[in-house]
Protein backbone atom coordinates (compact mmCIF):
# COMPACT_ATOMS: atom_id res chain seq x y z
CA UNK A 1 0.00 0.00 0.00
CA UNK A 2 1.10 3.42 -0.95
CA UNK A 3 1.38 5.81 2.06
CA UNK A 4 -0.45 9.10 1.80
CA UNK A 5 2.11 11.31 0.14
CA UNK A 6 2.66 14.58 1.64
CA UNK A 7 1.51 17.85 0.44
CA UNK A 8 3.93 19.21 -2.30
CA UNK A 9 3.60 22.26 -4.72
CA UNK A 10 0.07 22.60 -6.02
CA UNK A 11 0.55 22.85 -9.79
CA UNK A 12 2.84 19.86 -9.23
CA UNK A 13 -0.48 18.05 -7.79
CA UNK A 14 -2.44 18.86 -10.30
CA UNK A 15 0.10 17.42 -13.36
CA UNK A 16 0.39 13.93 -11.45
CA UNK A 17 3.97 12.80 -12.18
CA UNK A 18 3.64 9.78 -12.52
CA UNK A 19 1.30 9.99 -14.77
CA UNK A 20 3.06 11.95 -17.42
CA UNK A 21 5.75 9.07 -17.74
CA UNK A 22 3.10 6.60 -19.38
CA UNK A 23 1.94 9.47 -21.69
CA UNK A 24 4.56 9.78 -24.78
CA UNK A 25 5.19 5.52 -24.87
CA UNK A 26 1.62 5.72 -26.77
CA UNK A 27 2.20 7.78 -29.40
CA UNK A 28 5.54 6.73 -30.23
CA UNK A 29 4.57 3.02 -30.37
CA UNK A 30 1.82 4.23 -33.01
CA UNK A 31 4.33 5.87 -34.82
CA UNK A 32 7.06 2.70 -34.58
CA UNK A 33 4.28 0.34 -35.63
CA UNK A 34 3.18 2.54 -38.62
CA UNK A 35 6.36 3.02 -40.17
CA UNK A 36 7.67 -0.66 -39.88
CA UNK A 37 10.50 1.00 -37.38
CA UNK A 38 11.71 3.60 -39.65
CA UNK A 39 12.99 6.52 -38.25
CA UNK A 40 14.42 9.32 -40.59
CA UNK A 41 13.79 12.10 -38.77
CA UNK A 42 13.86 12.15 -35.02
CA UNK A 43 12.04 15.08 -35.14
CA UNK A 44 8.88 13.37 -36.59
CA UNK A 45 8.64 11.28 -33.42
CA UNK A 46 9.36 13.84 -30.67
CA UNK A 47 6.02 15.96 -32.37
CA UNK A 48 3.43 13.34 -31.61
CA UNK A 49 4.96 12.61 -28.48
CA UNK A 50 4.91 16.58 -26.97
CA UNK A 51 1.46 17.07 -28.26
CA UNK A 52 0.60 14.09 -26.70
CA UNK A 53 2.02 15.64 -23.08
CA UNK A 54 0.34 18.79 -23.64
CA UNK A 55 -3.06 17.67 -24.48
CA UNK A 56 -2.72 15.28 -21.04
CA UNK A 57 -1.68 18.38 -19.28
CA UNK A 58 -4.63 20.44 -20.70
CA UNK A 59 -6.75 17.30 -19.80
CA UNK A 60 -5.23 17.02 -16.21
CA UNK A 61 -6.19 20.88 -15.24
CA UNK A 62 -9.44 20.29 -17.10
CA UNK A 63 -9.98 17.38 -14.61
CA UNK A 64 -9.74 19.79 -11.83
CA UNK A 65 -11.90 22.53 -12.71
CA UNK A 66 -14.46 19.76 -13.36
CA UNK A 67 -14.47 17.84 -10.57
CA UNK A 68 -14.14 20.94 -8.34
CA UNK A 69 -17.65 20.74 -6.17
CA UNK A 70 -16.85 17.06 -6.03
CA UNK A 71 -13.19 17.18 -4.67
CA UNK A 72 -14.51 19.42 -2.49
CA UNK A 73 -16.91 16.84 -1.10
CA UNK A 74 -14.46 14.09 -1.24
CA UNK A 75 -11.37 15.37 -1.14
CA UNK A 76 -11.02 19.37 -0.08
CA UNK A 77 -6.95 19.15 0.52
CA UNK A 78 -6.63 18.81 -3.51
CA UNK A 79 -5.30 22.20 -5.23
CA UNK A 80 -8.34 23.71 -6.31
CA UNK A 81 -11.00 23.31 -2.99
CA UNK A 82 -8.03 24.04 -0.65
CA UNK A 83 -7.72 27.60 -2.53
CA UNK A 84 -3.76 26.58 -3.10
CA UNK A 85 -4.49 26.99 -7.02
CA UNK A 86 -7.63 29.40 -8.25
CA UNK A 87 -10.38 27.99 -11.05
CA UNK A 88 -9.62 31.31 -13.06
CA UNK A 89 -6.09 29.90 -13.28
CA UNK A 90 -6.49 26.54 -14.13
CA UNK A 91 -8.86 27.17 -16.97
CA UNK A 92 -5.88 29.70 -18.16
CA UNK A 93 -3.67 27.07 -17.97
CA UNK A 94 -6.21 24.33 -19.13
CA UNK A 95 -6.32 26.87 -22.62
CA UNK A 96 -2.73 27.25 -22.70
CA UNK A 97 -1.84 23.89 -22.81
CA UNK A 98 -4.15 23.13 -25.12
CA UNK A 99 -3.40 26.01 -27.44
CA UNK A 100 0.51 24.86 -27.59
CA UNK A 101 -0.58 21.43 -28.39
CA UNK A 102 -2.45 22.19 -31.89
CA UNK A 103 0.34 24.89 -32.40
CA UNK A 104 2.70 22.06 -31.45
CA UNK A 105 1.01 19.62 -33.73
CA UNK A 106 1.33 22.37 -36.71
CA UNK A 107 5.16 21.22 -37.06
CA UNK A 108 4.19 17.77 -38.20
CA UNK A 109 1.47 18.84 -40.58
CA UNK A 110 -2.20 18.92 -41.28
CA UNK A 111 -3.38 15.92 -40.54
CA UNK A 112 -1.19 15.25 -37.25
CA UNK A 113 -2.90 19.03 -36.67
CA UNK A 114 -6.54 17.18 -37.30
CA UNK A 115 -5.63 14.33 -34.92
CA UNK A 116 -4.49 16.45 -31.94
CA UNK A 117 -7.38 19.10 -32.16
CA UNK A 118 -9.38 15.29 -32.31
CA UNK A 119 -7.63 14.26 -29.07
CA UNK A 120 -8.75 17.44 -27.14
CA UNK A 121 -12.12 17.40 -28.26
CA UNK A 122 -12.00 13.73 -26.30
CA UNK A 123 -10.26 15.09 -23.71
CA UNK A 124 -12.86 17.71 -22.86
CA UNK A 125 -15.56 15.79 -23.92
CA UNK A 126 -14.50 13.61 -21.02
CA UNK A 127 -14.38 16.14 -18.68
CA UNK A 128 -17.10 18.12 -19.09
CA UNK A 129 -19.69 15.76 -20.17
CA UNK A 130 -19.30 12.26 -20.34
CA UNK A 131 -16.77 11.29 -17.11
CA UNK A 132 -20.27 10.71 -14.82
CA UNK A 133 -21.65 8.54 -17.57
CA UNK A 134 -21.07 4.61 -16.10
CA UNK A 135 -20.41 3.40 -19.67
CA UNK A 136 -19.56 6.09 -21.60
CA UNK A 137 -17.26 7.73 -19.21
CA UNK A 138 -14.53 5.11 -19.24
CA UNK A 139 -14.78 4.65 -22.77
CA UNK A 140 -14.49 8.23 -23.71
CA UNK A 141 -11.01 8.30 -21.41
CA UNK A 142 -10.53 4.67 -23.17
CA UNK A 143 -10.14 7.04 -26.43
CA UNK A 144 -8.35 9.33 -24.95
CA UNK A 145 -5.06 6.77 -25.23
CA UNK A 146 -6.39 5.31 -28.27
CA UNK A 147 -6.39 8.39 -30.31
CA UNK A 148 -3.24 9.19 -28.56
CA UNK A 149 -1.97 5.70 -30.13
CA UNK A 150 -3.74 6.85 -33.84
CA UNK A 151 -1.68 10.33 -33.59
CA UNK A 152 2.02 8.75 -33.69
CA UNK A 153 0.51 6.93 -36.87
CA UNK A 154 -0.82 9.52 -38.55
CA UNK A 155 2.66 11.32 -37.94
CA UNK A 156 4.14 8.71 -40.64
CA UNK A 157 1.80 10.01 -43.18
CA UNK A 158 -0.46 6.67 -42.34
CA UNK A 159 -4.35 7.19 -42.96
CA UNK A 160 -6.90 4.65 -41.36
CA UNK A 161 -7.48 1.29 -43.55
CA UNK A 162 -10.30 -0.74 -42.56
CA UNK A 163 -8.05 -3.83 -42.72
CA UNK A 164 -4.99 -2.44 -40.95
CA UNK A 165 -3.57 -3.59 -38.19
CA UNK A 166 -2.96 0.05 -36.61
CA UNK A 167 -6.65 0.22 -35.25
CA UNK A 168 -6.50 -2.92 -33.27
CA UNK A 169 -3.87 -2.09 -31.12
CA UNK A 170 -5.54 1.49 -30.70
CA UNK A 171 -9.04 -0.40 -29.81
CA UNK A 172 -6.57 -2.55 -27.05
CA UNK A 173 -5.37 0.54 -25.53
CA UNK A 174 -8.71 1.84 -25.30
CA UNK A 175 -10.12 -0.76 -23.80
CA UNK A 176 -7.19 -1.28 -21.33
CA UNK A 177 -7.60 2.37 -19.96
CA UNK A 178 -11.14 2.14 -19.92
CA UNK A 179 -10.91 -0.80 -18.14
CA UNK A 180 -8.79 0.65 -15.71
CA UNK A 181 -11.10 3.99 -15.47
CA UNK A 182 -14.23 1.66 -14.70
CA UNK A 183 -11.91 0.90 -11.40
CA UNK A 184 -10.63 4.21 -10.72
CA UNK A 185 -14.23 5.63 -10.25
CA UNK A 186 -14.80 3.66 -6.73
CA UNK A 187 -11.25 5.10 -5.58
CA UNK A 188 -12.71 7.63 -2.71
CA UNK A 189 -14.29 5.14 -0.99
CA UNK A 190 -14.79 0.79 -0.18
CA UNK A 191 -15.49 -0.94 -3.00
CA UNK A 192 -16.55 -4.15 -4.52
CA UNK A 193 -14.68 -5.02 -7.65
CA UNK A 194 -15.61 -8.84 -8.17
CA UNK A 195 -15.88 -8.72 -11.56
CA UNK A 196 -14.28 -5.26 -13.09
CA UNK A 197 -10.77 -5.71 -11.25
CA UNK A 198 -10.19 -8.94 -13.69
CA UNK A 199 -11.22 -6.93 -16.92
CA UNK A 200 -7.65 -5.20 -17.32
CA UNK A 201 -5.73 -7.87 -17.43
CA UNK A 202 -8.47 -9.53 -19.79
CA UNK A 203 -7.91 -7.27 -22.26
CA UNK A 204 -4.22 -6.46 -21.99
CA UNK A 205 -4.49 -10.56 -23.16
CA UNK A 206 -6.45 -9.83 -25.89
CA UNK A 207 -4.48 -6.79 -27.29
CA UNK A 208 -1.76 -8.92 -27.21
CA UNK A 209 -2.62 -11.88 -28.98
CA UNK A 210 -4.28 -10.02 -31.41
CA UNK A 211 -0.83 -8.21 -32.02
CA UNK A 212 0.90 -11.70 -31.87
CA UNK A 213 -0.96 -12.87 -35.07
CA UNK A 214 -1.33 -9.59 -36.68
CA UNK A 215 2.95 -8.96 -36.70
CA UNK A 216 4.28 -12.30 -36.37
CA UNK A 217 7.16 -13.73 -36.55
CA UNK A 218 8.67 -11.19 -33.59
CA UNK A 219 11.32 -11.28 -31.25
CA UNK A 220 11.25 -13.45 -28.26
CA UNK A 221 11.64 -9.57 -26.25
CA UNK A 222 7.44 -9.43 -27.23
CA UNK A 223 6.33 -12.94 -25.26
CA UNK A 224 8.38 -11.86 -22.63
CA UNK A 225 7.46 -8.13 -21.96
CA UNK A 226 3.58 -9.16 -22.76
CA UNK A 227 3.70 -11.61 -20.05
CA UNK A 228 4.71 -9.54 -17.71
CA UNK A 229 2.62 -6.85 -18.24
CA UNK A 230 -0.70 -9.43 -18.21
CA UNK A 231 0.71 -10.54 -14.70
CA UNK A 232 1.07 -7.34 -13.19
CA UNK A 233 -2.55 -6.68 -14.17
CA UNK A 234 -3.64 -9.53 -12.61
CA UNK A 235 -1.33 -9.15 -9.80
CA UNK A 236 -3.22 -5.94 -8.81
CA UNK A 237 -6.57 -7.87 -9.81
CA UNK A 238 -5.61 -9.88 -6.45
CA UNK A 239 -5.14 -7.16 -4.15
CA UNK A 240 -9.19 -5.76 -4.78
CA UNK A 241 -10.63 -8.75 -3.35
CA UNK A 242 -13.84 -8.83 -1.48
CA UNK A 243 -14.26 -5.42 -0.48
CA UNK A 244 -11.22 -3.19 -1.21
CA UNK A 245 -10.35 0.02 1.03
CA UNK A 246 -9.62 2.83 -1.14
CA UNK A 247 -6.31 3.67 -0.25
CA UNK A 248 -5.78 0.18 -1.91
CA UNK A 249 -7.98 1.00 -5.16
CA UNK A 250 -6.15 4.26 -5.47
CA UNK A 251 -3.04 2.14 -5.08
CA UNK A 252 -3.56 -0.38 -7.82
CA UNK A 253 -4.99 1.77 -10.03
CA UNK A 254 -1.70 3.66 -10.14
CA UNK A 255 -0.06 0.10 -10.34
CA UNK A 256 -2.11 -0.16 -13.60
CA UNK A 257 -1.54 3.00 -15.22
CA UNK A 258 2.04 2.54 -14.43
CA UNK A 259 2.00 -0.96 -16.40
CA UNK A 260 0.84 1.09 -19.52
CA UNK A 261 4.87 1.16 -19.74
CA UNK A 262 5.28 -2.08 -20.70
CA UNK A 263 2.14 -2.47 -23.03
CA UNK A 264 3.60 0.45 -25.15
CA UNK A 265 7.81 -1.32 -25.11
CA UNK A 266 5.47 -4.59 -25.88
CA UNK A 267 4.02 -3.75 -29.09
CA UNK A 268 7.11 -1.88 -29.93
CA UNK A 269 9.11 -5.51 -29.41
CA UNK A 270 6.83 -6.68 -32.29
CA UNK A 271 9.09 -4.96 -34.04
CA UNK A 272 12.80 -6.33 -34.95
CA UNK A 273 14.06 -3.26 -35.60
CA UNK A 274 17.10 -1.63 -33.60
CA UNK A 275 15.23 2.09 -33.81
CA UNK A 276 11.82 0.41 -32.30
CA UNK A 277 13.75 -1.49 -29.90
CA UNK A 278 15.78 1.37 -27.90
CA UNK A 279 12.63 3.14 -27.96
CA UNK A 280 11.07 0.24 -25.86
CA UNK A 281 14.22 0.25 -24.05
CA UNK A 282 13.72 3.75 -23.54
CA UNK A 283 10.37 3.47 -22.26
CA UNK A 284 10.84 1.31 -19.72
CA UNK A 285 13.51 3.13 -17.89
CA UNK A 286 10.35 5.34 -17.19
CA UNK A 287 9.20 2.93 -14.92
CA UNK A 288 11.15 3.18 -11.87
CA UNK A 289 10.68 7.10 -12.36
CA UNK A 290 7.11 6.28 -12.20
CA UNK A 291 7.55 4.29 -9.21
CA UNK A 292 9.63 7.07 -7.36
CA UNK A 293 7.17 9.56 -8.39
CA UNK A 294 4.01 7.99 -7.27
CA UNK A 295 5.42 7.33 -3.22
CA UNK A 296 5.01 11.35 -3.55
CA UNK A 297 2.24 12.28 -5.50
CA UNK A 298 -1.14 10.47 -6.72
CA UNK A 299 -1.68 8.78 -9.93
CA UNK A 300 -5.07 9.81 -9.72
Amino acid sequence: MNPTPPRRPAWIEILRPPNLFTVPGDPVAGFFLASCGVLLNGSAVVVPAAVALLAYVSGLVGNDVADFRVDAAERPERPLPSGRVSRPAAVVAMAVAAAAAVGVSLLGGWRLCAAACALLAAVFLYNFALKTRAVLGPLAMGLCRGLSFLMGAVATGWTPVPTDRIPACAVGLLLYVAAVTWIARDETAPANLAVRRWIPAAALAALFLAAYFAWRPCSLRFPVTAVAAVFWALFQATRLRGTAPAAVTRSAVGNLLRNLIFVQAALLFLLDARTANTAAAALLLLWPLNAWTARRFYAS
